[in-house]
């Protein structure tokens, strides 16, 4: 699998997706939501929810994209604000977000992949994967490198794609690799995994929260969205809008057959969207 070429091939595409928010993530509906943009920056609340942050506050946004969540968390409370992608083209394009927003003296971005993560042991207060942790390899060995990485006082912080706990049907097995392939995902851990992975590398108050029926609404909107696409694609005309170019073809078709396949997947209920909270593990506090 490819991410970054995929990533930099639908840049254009999840651009109209996010608008104004620069969310490329599944839009949170709490009761007060109104509105896609609304739900997206929702998304952004809920992560840093109940966290005291303020300018000193260090955060690693892995899996930035071109920095929707780094310059709104800049923006909003202050922070410095590392973020890391594999896609090269979106240092340069998350760099000049920044600094549109007057925050590029909060924010740094960097190529690095989550499975190689090249920085300084307890240099942040804050870890956020927002719908990317699924795109660690080696999801043990990431949680590992976060724990080293956090301080004695910092928090992980997650919302991701996810696989409900019992095995899968044949026809719910298909949405599920549908969606892996077409987003490039290596795999989705199920909740309950993903607990026993923190609670194993030591992590301390750990929370599982399942947010399946608050991204529901944005499942149906990505639907009605690709039903023009997959249209036509059928007809073989969908180059139209995209490229002529064979792999951005295949880039693209597997995208629009992804989103259609997760959103199906959350309103069947077997696949799931989940939000995650650990604070590092307790030898992590006494630094050597």
């Amino acid at each position: 699998m490819n991410a970054a070429a995929y990533y930099a091939d639908l840049t254009r595409q999840y651009g109209r997706y996010a608008g104004a928010a620069r969310g490329w993530h599944y839009g949170v509906w709490e009761p007060d939501v109104r509105t896609h943009q609304q739900a997206l920056l929702r998304s952004n609340e809920r992560l840093v929810r109940g966290l005291a942050l303020t300018e000193d506050t260090t955060v690693l946004d892995a899996g930035c994209g071109i920095g929707g969540f780094a310059v709104w968390l800049a923006g909003r409370f202050g922070c410095q604000v590392t973020g890391i992608t594999v896609c090269r083209p979106h240092v340069a394009a998350a760099a000049e977000v920044a600094r549109q927003a007057g925050v590029g003296d909060r924010c740094t971005f960097l190529e690095m992949d989550m499975d190689r993560l090249a920085l300084p042991a307890q240099s942040f207060d804050l870890i956020v994967n927002q719908d990317t942790f699924c795109h660690a390899a080696d999801k043990a060995g990431y949680l590992a490198s976060v724990a080293q990485l956090l301080k004695p006082s910092g928090s992980w912080r997650a919302i991701d794609f996810s696989v409900q706990d019992a095995p899968l049907t044949p026809a719910e097995q298909i949405d599920y690799d549908a969606s892996c392939e077409g987003f490039h995902i290596p795999s989705m851990a199920a909740p309950g995994s993903v607990r026993s992975m923190l609670e194993r590398e030591g992590f301390m108050d750990v929370r599982v929260d399942d947010l399946t029926s608050q991204v529901v609404p944005t499942a149906r909107h990505i639907l009605r969205r690709c039903y023009g696409p997959r249209l036509l694609e059928a007809m073989g005309l969908d180059w139209i809008i995209f490229s002529r170019d064979p792999e951005r073809l295949r880039n693209r078709r597997g995208h629009v057959s992804a989103a259609m396949a997760y959103s199906r997947g959350l309103l069947g209920g077997h696949l799931r969207h989940v939000f995650y909270s650990a604070r590092p593990p307790a030898a992590s506090r006494t630094p050597s």
